[in-house]
């Protein structure tokens, strides 16, 4: 029941190119190994109402992206990172790269989210996906990208998803200057990868 409930929180409301027959597929095999999902604890109760609000009158890039952000922040659980997953992993193809470099009205993108909170598996699929790294929060005088948070946290296991190779040196070396005395060992790493 629960498992029904999910996936057709997530998928009723997914863009219209969506393959669902395959998409249940995948969903079912994806949950097959974990435990029984606890809608009192994770982000399908909590968010249900707020991904249909935001997708089921628009199939653009700027509405899911804006549901994706409002995802992952409000993801505490393990579940709930499998829902990001899914719900990402079922984005259509031509839109993706739209909605997951999407900026809200905070400019927050998915990947900043990921990266405010430490969701290293996230960080990792959105990256994979061609979330831009280095792509800037601009809010009023706020001015940080992913990259630039997950090193200020000292976050290394995340840090190395980002392909360093393909960041402009000069960025590398702003970021390691700020966190060369709380985490020296990212910055080492900053300026190594040239």
């Amino acid at each position: 029941m629960v498992r029904l409930l999910l996936f057709y929180i997530l998928f009723s409301c997914a863009p219209e190119s969506i393959d669902i027959k395959k998409a249940k597929q995948n969903f079912n095999a994806s949950i097959s190994d974990t435990k029984e999902l606890d809608l009192n604890t994770s982000i399908a109760s909590k968010s249900a109402v707020l991904i249909k609000q935001d997708i089921s009158e628009s199939r653009d890039s700027n509405k899911l992206g804006h549901a994706l952000i409002n995802l992952i922040e409000q993801s505490e659980y393990q579940e709930d990172i499998l829902s990001i997953k899914i719900f990402i992993n079922n984005i259509a193809a031509n839109i993706l790269e739209e909605t997951i470099n999407y900026s809200n009205e905070k400019g927050l993108t998915p990947l900043i989210a990921a990266s405010m909170s430490s969701q290293n598996e996230i960080i990792e699929l959105l990256l994979t996906k061609g979330a831009d790294p280095i792509l800037p929060r601009t809010h009023g005088e706020i001015l940080e990208d992913p990259l630039q948070i997950v090193c200020i946290q000292g976050n290394i296991e995340a840090l190395q998803y980002f392909d360093l190779k393909e960041i402009p040196i000069e960025h590398k070396q702003r970021i390691a200057s700020k966190v060369e005395i709380h985490h020296p060992q990212i910055a080492e790493k900053l300026r190594k990868i040239d």
